[in-house]
């Protein structure tokens, strides 16, 4: 079994998502216009990468387990693409 993860990786992941949640914040109060749901999601997306790697330990994981989450997360971009060009059809 593997060394436990640090108390400092905890802390810089957690500084991290508090500053992206700031750089959220300042992001919905600019007028981006059509560029603001993707600015949100890019940020959103980003910070579902720090905890999933740092939370769920998937830096530390066996490429398997690295693989399915791989997977899931292609399958529900593929849903969401797919709904969003049922909705752009409209």
């Amino acid at each position: 079994m593997s060394d436990p993860p640090r108390a400092s990786s905890y802390l810089w992941a957690w500084l991290t998502l508090v500053l992206l949640t700031g750089i959220s914040f300042g992001a919905s109060r600019l007028h981006l216009g059509r560029w603001a749901a993707l600015v949100a999601l890019a940020i959103a997306c980003v910070k579902g990468g720090v905890v999933l790697t740092v939370f769920m330990h998937l830096y530390r994981a066996p490429f398997v387990l690295r693989f399915v989450a791989i997977l899931n997360i292609a399958w529900v971009a593929l849903l969401c693409a797919g709904v969003a060009a049922d909705v752009a059809a409209r």
